[in-house]
């Protein structure tokens, strides 16, 4: 559903329905008419009001706002303008028919409860008649407590607030549910003045009645619930002798010293003696979701908007792009209009032995509440609290650290800060930023903001697909210039997430003007799955498309075949046998569908060259791009006189669509009851070809921004004509085409649009479609049995290295730069370096590249012509955490975080993958990284020809030699590796198959220092003194050739010696070696040759479908053929 919040939040500027497909009058004459009807509505519910009985109890206690109805009724029933709002919760209509509503509803109930002499037990949420029911989901568990005790049983004098009125963060503390997210969220909202108290709408506590409102995807929801809370104390009768024996057998004293105070409550407890809303409020919250357990894990960012109706953004600290502007125009801003929590990922144990990493004193996997930034004395201080109210950071400027001396001692109260182990710490910045892996943001509005909002179910396919566009786009018409806020939610599935899901989605969009083809504006990415993604910018009045970019992901069961069911042996049971139950079934490994779905779509687009090959069904595993979807809005507009494209308005599309007036609703899960013993059996979810999604537009403007769903597609599939043709411009060594150009340019565009939203967004590049850090296994290893060594982190280039570059000083790539990791990609590695031998060629694949923000475009040729990839700076590799080593290890490093960050984690050494040889130098893994994701993860980059390499690289032409089968070799030296760096490259490798038995093909053959199966570069060819000279290169960086000619051998006598500089070539084991030509020629099994084509060439190509045999035969002609003419 799409929301518009704007100046003055009227109901008629709440638009829910997609405006009529009419001319603008209509639509203004459709705007009027709601707003007179709501109107009226209003009147009637408020005269209703003004009408409802008598005044309310004494006993009922609500928040200092005044109800609309009261100021109506003082002012003799006319309309009131309304009062400015500081940033909090969300100014919506509903927001206040929420907060009537709960008042009623206690009031009605206290009155209730009076009259029958009775305290007020809630049927719907009973934690004492019904505790399975509340405390438990489906199969998710929490504690179990040991009983339910009212808060006057509780606490002597118990009170909602403390004796001023108002929340505080100090009074939160954890309890035994895992919901640190959600006290985190309670304890940063509980820093701007009277916020809580807005959402602890009205109580009576002599009833034990309380009511509140939480925001629900798009729209306010009350809440009420009574005053009984869980206890881990058990009853007096229950205890051992023992036990009794402690208290004297005295019932009353136990039940005074044990049944009493916060600690005896199991889940959260307020750090003040006798304060209760934060348990009340927390069992509020669980309600809300339906169960104590549906709250137990999730993100502070979701609990502030749940709170507040905010708008949150999840910002990785490694992504901060100007940390000096996060701090001002951020942080200091905490607790004015937006909120700020913290956390980072939990540490691996595996090497040290402990139970539970910590980094000085923090939990990973654990939420802590930002409540201030502080500047004082030249530096910047931040307050942290973790919702434990116990349990602090131990590092600088903790309590009672040596940093608190003399003059900083003075600084304590204007930081709001005392000595004392209650979860509240203080940190300064960069300790923060260090330490902190991830920071949640969340946007408040005050009510000068409007909220237009549109929600509805879009079909997707069920076979899994990439990122693609073309599902849904959103039409915005906009009044007047504005600041904007723009969110696409999914749903909050923590409702239902008992029921299990198969399927996951992740979402993204861009912004772009009527008219226009490059998007102005991207939704900020961070990880995926996450339940909404926004962005902030500045809209001028006009219209604008919001295109939406759908994931869909599944776990796909991978069945392994059971080795026992052949064996013979095994005894077949008797009839009695078979009629038991089974044990439980194993249930079968997963594979992530994206990675098919990469390999699936990638071989329907390769097969869509051919004109004969029609998609049908295979249609649905290619994405639809951006381009595409603009192209088709421009030329539908231009058709119709400029109007946009809407869903169609047929009855029988939106039966089909949305489902209305189907007879049999949607199908959401079955139950299978053959198999009862197995809770999850039968749960499944049958919605996967749904996805609801709501587009939320956040505004200043005057008058409403009004969204309209402009395009929705099913199964329709847009197609592209591909040609390929000679272009003016001239790229040497790069196979020039029309295509060739269009890349290049689209790259640059992209690479700057992208650099200048992050700028104007303050943070660096994280690329959603290879994101290293969160999808590390789609990224990293292909479908089974394709996989490649594990990284023990993520880390970007300026996190690696102190001065970090793409090119070394001089601007040129380097062919002894390259150095191979851990990944099987020798072949393309050897590329790497063949191409870097022609001056100016790596650079003309590197086309674009923004190093502060840290996106970088790069070039690459496959079946279809030149396409542009863009990746982040985010590299792996293979130095594990300071926390996450042993006790021995520590000590190596002097048990210096600091000096072993500084030194085991930093450089190119600690990669995992391509390195450069030169210091800082950042080409090498980027390239290699843009070419993983070129074919969908690094895994797919396991083990090539070299040849296929240089082609992608520069559209070339590849061929391949096996040296007995050379007839002239000496025609070979003159016309072949001669010519090598000016219009062909080469490669050369020992190919074990031709030199073993295949029973011998594990082991790995050497040859005077050759590696069989491994590919080297041929970097020149050269004739010295009447020999001939070849000059190659190990793409490892290290172990040469170790036979004549080889670096320090007998035949580098002082007059050869002098030839190394005409070679190139310098002593060392860097990889590079020299060997003579008849040495080269017997040493290597293979030779690879690719043709480089200037742009003299131009290209005819044909692609065909061509249907084989059903019956294998030997090769045979007949089934295809080809005519060509030269024209001249």
């Amino acid at each position: 559903m799409g929301r518009v919040l704007l100046d003055q939040p009227d109901p008629a500027r709440r638009l829910t329905e997609p405006i009529p497909d009419k001319k603008q009058d209509t639509t203004v004459n459709v705007v009027q008419e709601e707003k007179e009807k709501e109107t009226s509505q209003a009147a009637q519910a408020n005269e209703h009001d003004l009408h409802d009985g008598s005044k309310k109890d004494s006993a009922i206690k609500e928040g200092s706002e005044s109800k609309p109805t009261e100021q109506a009724e003082e002012d003799g029933g006319k309309e009131v303008p309304k009062v400015y709002k500081p940033p909090g919760l969300l100014v919506t209509p509903d927001l206040q028919e929420a907060v009537d509503k709960c008042r009623r509803q206690v009031e009605r109930i206290a009155k209730d409860c009076r009259t029958k002499n009775r305290k007020f037990r809630d049927t719907e949420f009973d934690l004492e008649g019904d505790s399975d029911t509340c405390l438990h989901g489906v199969v998710e568990k929490v504690k179990e407590p040991t009983g339910v005790q009212r808060v006057t049983e509780i606490f002597d004098d118990p009170h909602f607030f403390n004796p001023d009125g108002v929340a505080s963060s100090n009074d939160i503390c954890q309890g035994a549910l895992g919901d640190c997210w959600f006290l985190s969220g309670l304890a940063t909202i509980s820093s701007v003045p009277r916020l809580v108290e807005e959402i602890c709408v009205a109580r009576d506590e002599e009833v034990g009645v309380y009511g509140f409102v939480f925001y629900k995807d798009s729209g306010w929801k009350s809440i009420i619930v009574d005053d009984m809370l869980c206890t881990n104390m058990p009853k007096y009768e229950e205890l051992s002798p023992s036990e009794r024996d402690l208290y004297h057998d005295d019932k009353n004293q136990f039940n005074k010293i044990a049944r009493q105070g916060g600690k005896a409550l199991t889940f959260a407890k307020s750090g003040v003696h006798g304060e209760t809303w934060v348990p009340l409020i927390e069992k509020a919250y669980a309600k809300f979701y339906g169960n104590f357990s549906h709250i137990e894990g999730g993100f502070t960012r979701e609990a502030i908007e749940d709170l507040t109706g905010g708008v949150a953004t999840l910002i990785h600290t490694k992504d901060i792009f100007d940390r000096d502007h996060f701090w001002k125009e951020e942080l200091l801003k905490a607790n004015q209009d937006r909120l700020f929590a913290c956390a980072f990922e939990s540490l691996k144990n595996t090497r040290n032995g402990e139970d539970t990493v910590r980094v000085e004193g923090l939990f990973g996997g654990h939420a802590y509440s930002v409540l201030r930034a502080v500047e004082c004395k030249g530096k910047r201080f931040l307050v942290i609290r973790n919702p434990w109210g116990k349990s602090e950071w131990t590092g600088r400027w903790s309590d009672g650290s040596k940093e608190w001396a003399g003059e900083w001692l003075q600084i304590l109260p204007e930081l709001g800060h005392g000595f004392g182990d209650d979860g509240q710490f203080v940190m300064e910045y960069d300790d923060f930023l260090q330490c902190f892996t991830q920071i949640d943001k969340s946007l408040l509005f005050d009510s000068n903001w409007v909220m237009a909002s549109q929600w509805l179910t879009v079909p997707v396919e069920a076979a899994p697909s990439p990122w693609t566009y073309g599902k849904v786009s959103f039409l915005l018409s906009v009044p007047c210039d504005t600041r904007a806020v723009i969110s696409l939610s999914q749903l909050n599935r923590r409702f239902y997430q008992s029921i299990p899901q198969n399927s996951f989605f992740s979402l993204g969009f861009v912004v772009v003007k009527q008219g226009e083809t490059e998007p102005m504006d991207e939704s900020i990415h961070t990880r995926s799955f996450t339940r909404s993604v926004n962005t902030e910018l500045d809209l001028d009045a006009g219209i604008y498309f919001v295109y939406v970019k759908i994931e869909h992901t599944q776990m796909i069961p991978i069945h392994e075949d059971d080795d026992d069911d052949d064996d013979d042996s095994k005894d077949e049971g008797s009839k009695d046998d078979k009629e038991k139950p089974s044990d439980p079934p194993v249930l079968p490994s997963t594979v992530d569908s994206r990675k098919l779905a990469k390999v699936i779509s990638e071989k329907v687009i390769g097969q869509s060259l051919s004109p004969n090959y029609v998609q049908g069904d295979a249609s649905k595993f290619v994405p639809v791009t951006l381009e595409q979807v603009v192209q088709k809005d421009i030329a539908y507009m231009s058709k119709h006189k400029g109007r946009p494209r809407r869903i169609p308005k047929k009855k029988s599309f939106f039966k089909k669509i949305f489902g209305i007036g189907e007879k049999t609703p949607a199908l959401q899960y079955q139950l299978n009851a053959e198999e009862p013993e197995d809770p999850f059996v039968g749960l499944l979810d049958a919605s996967a070809t749904q996805l609801t999604l709501g587009l939320k537009v956040f505004t200043k403007s005057e008058a409403p921004v009004v969204i309209i769903v402009s395009g929705m597609t099913s199964k329709e599939t847009l197609t592209e004509t591909v040609s390929v043709r000679h272009a003016p411009e001239k790229q040497v060594g790069l196979f020039v085409t029309k295509e060739l150009g269009h890349a290049i340019e689209a790259c640059r565009d992209q690479v700057q649009r992208i650099a200048a939203e992050c700028k104007a967004q303050n943070v660096k590049f994280r690329d959603s479609e290879f994101d290293l850090q969160f999808d590390l296994q789609r990224c990293s290893n292909g479908l089974p049995p394709f996989s490649v060594p594990t990284a023990e982190d993520v880390r970007r280039v300026t996190e690696l290295f102190d001065n970090p570059h793409f090119f070394p000083v001089g601007g040129a790539a380097n062919s002894n730069a390259i150095k191979q990791g851990a990944l099987g990609d020798c072949w393309f590695l050897a590329a790497l370096t063949s191409v870097s031998c022609i001056p100016g060629l790596i650079e003309k694949i590197c086309v674009a590249r923004d190093e502060q923000v840290g996106i970088y475009g790069f070039i690459f040729h496959g079946d279809k012509g030149w396409s542009s990839v863009i990746v982040d700076d985010m590299l792996y590799t293979k130095i594990p955490e300071y926390e996450d080593l042993d006790r021995d290890t520590k000590i190596v490093y002097h048990e210096d975080k600091e000096k072993y960050d500084n030194i085991a984690r930093k450089n190119g050494a600690s990669l995992l993958f391509a390195k450069s040889g030169l210091e800082e130098e950042t080409w090498v893994p980027l390239i290699e990284k843009a070419y993983a994701k070129f074919y969908g993860n690094y895994a797919h980059l396991e083990r090539g020809w070299t040849r296929e390499g240089v082609e992608n690289l520069t559209g070339g032409v590849g061929s391949e030699f096996i040296t007995k089968d050379i007839l002239d070799v000496e025609k070979f030296w003159k016309e072949e590796l001669l010519q090598v760096n000016k219009d062909r490259l080469f490669s050369a490798c020992l190919l074990d198959f031709l030199v073993k038995p295949w029973d011998e093909l594990s082991h790995i053959t050497t040859f005077h220092g050759l590696l069989g199966d491994h590919t080297y570069a041929v970097l020149r060819a050269v004739e010295c003194l009447g020999k001939r000279f070849v000059v190659v290169r190990n793409p490892w960086g290290k172990s040469e050739w170790r036979g004549p000619w080889s670096n320090g051998s007998g035949e580098w006598t002082q007059e050869w010696i002098g030839i190394l500089p005409q070679l190139g070539h310098t002593f060392g084991d860097n990889g590079q070696f020299i060997m003579e030509y008849k040495d080269f020629l017997q040493s290597f099994t293979c030779i690879e040759k690719t043709y480089l084509l200037d742009d003299s060439w131009i290209v005819s190509s044909q692609w065909l479908d061509v249907q084989p045999k059903e019956q294998p035969v030997a090769s045979s002609y007949g089934n295809l053929s080809f005519e060509y003419s030269s024209i001249q």
